[in-house]
């Protein structure tokens, strides 16, 4: 018969464990919540403070820029319609005219010329509602 040979477990040293913990925090927002605003002015004095000033002076810059936007917008507009009446005005202007000395011909083509733009923009916008 063999005789099984048994031989106890080498003796192992005992690893050091090593724990690693990481943290992660964000916030979501424009400014950070009132304990990162602590956390601010404990490493920089007066921090927090320096950050809401930042904050309200990005706001006001960004309503500035904002509503000089919408200013040229409206004045673009404005403009727009004005050039647009005075282009209608004009051609049924000279297509009055034209039927006026005779020209029934020419005087219909540049009315007709001049009436469909304006229709077509007032249909265009009205499919633009919907």
């Amino acid at each position: 018969m063999a005789r099984s040979r048994h031989r106890p477990p080498a003796r192992q040293e005992a690893e050091p464990k090593v724990v690693v913990q990481a943290t992660q925090t964000k916030w979501s927002g424009p400014l950070p919540p009132p304990g990162m605003l602590e956390g601010f002015d404990r490493i920089v004095p007066g921090g927090a403070a320096r950050i809401f000033d930042q904050f309200e002076q990005e706001a006001n810059h960004r309503r500035d820029l904002e509503n000089t936007q919408a200013r040229f917008v409206v004045r673009d507009t404005h403009i727009g319609q004005a050039l647009a009446g005075a282009f209608a005005l004009g051609g049924l202007s000279l297509s009055a005219f034209a039927i006026y000395n005779g020209a029934q011909w020419a005087g219909t083509l540049i009315g007709g010329g001049t009436l469909v733009p304006i229709v077509y923009a007032f249909l265009r916008q009205a499919w633009k509602d919907k």
